[in-house]
């Protein structure tokens, strides 16, 4: 497994018979996708955000963990937790036929300023049109601790407008942008203005249509959990790493456990998290 350097960060860069992928070390974060029948990247990334320094990576997926938003207690602390701004250690690439495998560890001991003694783990599984994540947390400490977090995916769209989440029907969440008012949401989800959705408990299975790039992609979960619709509309104008125009190119459906799904996980406990993302065009390509 090769390490280069990239954005003023180290990188992975994976290449093999169902695709590509790269994975900055600062947060075990994948910056791109591309499976071996695209001829595009699955996630967005913004062209400024490098992948090195104290700034979180804008775009791909960041590992939001241990805890997801705001902290509960503490304000000052990193929003969306500090996994996504720490180097993780790598823990090795395997490689069977058109699938690969890699993992990457996030220790107490390597958080300068930790709350607590949980340890994580994450594997990536790269196949030809899915990639699956696995996040493992434990506790090594003597005390309970809550957890939440979420894998925040960016996914590349020709025109965030035209795309419609389905999977969502009768489901409540918080309204993030009218002070997370509980609203229910009646049929597809679509992204008109800036959009902040928590759904804290969400069936385990999300689908959306992007016609522009002719791609159907679904999100899936192992168990129960929240899903997270993203876009900052008009308001991506006051954030410095999104270009201009580019929000409509990007949509956010996260998954993860937050809100009311939050974990607590007692002293010598464990959790374990799985959710897979699943890429297909709508119009299959023309038989020879």
């Amino acid at each position: 497994m090769e390490t280069r350097s990239e954005r003023g960060g180290d990188v992975i860069h994976l290449d093999h018979a169902g695709g590509r992928a790269t994975i900055a070390l600062k947060g075990a974060h994948i910056t791109s996708w591309i499976p071996a029948d695209q001829s595009r990247d699955v996630l967005w990334c913004s062209p400024l955000s490098p992948f090195g320094g104290n700034t979180a990576i804008r775009g791909g997926i960041p590992l939001c963990w241990p805890w997801f938003g705001p902290h509960t207690t503490d304000p000052e602390r990193p929003q969306h937790g500090y996994a996504r701004n720490l180097p993780w250690t790598p823990l090795g690439v395997d490689r069977r036929g058109d699938r690969v495998s890699t993992g990457f560890e996030l220790l107490a001991t390597d958080c300068p300023d930790r709350l607590h003694d949980l340890d994580a783990e994450v594997s990536y599984i790269f196949d030809p049109e899915r990639l699956t994540i696995r996040l493992t947390s434990r506790n090594n400490g003597a005390t309970a601790v809550p957890l939440s977090f979420a894998a925040h995916t960016y996914f590349a769209v020709s025109d965030v407008g035209t795309v419609a989440i389905e999977g969502l029907d009768g489901a409540t969440y918080r309204d993030n942008t009218r002070s997370g008012a509980a609203t229910q949401q009646f049929g597809p989800l679509h992204i008109a203005a800036e959009t902040i959705a928590l759904f804290d408990d969400a069936p385990n299975r999300q689908t959306f249509v992007d016609p522009g790039l002719n791609r159907r992609i679904a999100i899936e979960r192992s168990g129960p959990g929240s899903t997270i619709v993203w876009n900052p509309g008009t308001n991506a104008a006051t954030m410095a790493d999104i270009p201009a125009g580019e929000a409509q190119r990007f949509l956010c459906v996260e998954s993860g456990c937050i809100g009311t799904r939050t974990l607590t996980l007692e002293p010598g406990g464990w959790h374990t998290f799985t959710t897979s993302l699943r890429v297909r065009p709508v119009t299959p390509p023309p038989v020879p």
